[in-house]
């Protein structure tokens, strides 16, 4: 899998011309080529929290991966679990599973 675009990422809200909420879009800074980086986006004003899970991706998996470095010679059963599942977790979000 290629490397995701860089965060850090942010959430904007388009409105319709009623001035209802529209769309959610994720974006990323600019980039020398687009002054507008969009990442995803979802539509409807339920979705306001799937845009924020989806905008603190790069964060989470920057700090999962830390978790999981600080973690990693620990041997108690509860650190084999968690570190069973975020193992798991970073192998989808990498597209490795």
């Amino acid at each position: 899998m290629s490397a995701h675009t860089p965060g850090p990422w942010s959430v904007e809200l388009a409105r319709g011309k009623d001035g209802e909420p529209c769309y959610y879009a994720v974006v990323a800074p600019p980039t020398a080529e687009h002054s507008w980086n969009p990442v995803a986006s979802t539509w409807g004003a339920a979705n306001g929290a799937n845009a924020r899970l989806i905008a603190a991706a790069p964060d989470l998996l920057a700090a999962l991966e830390e978790i999981l470095r600080l973690t990693a010679t620990r041997h108690d059963d509860a650190s084999y679990k968690a570190n069973a599942v975020a193992i798991a977790a970073l192998a989808k979000a990498k597209g490795q599973s």
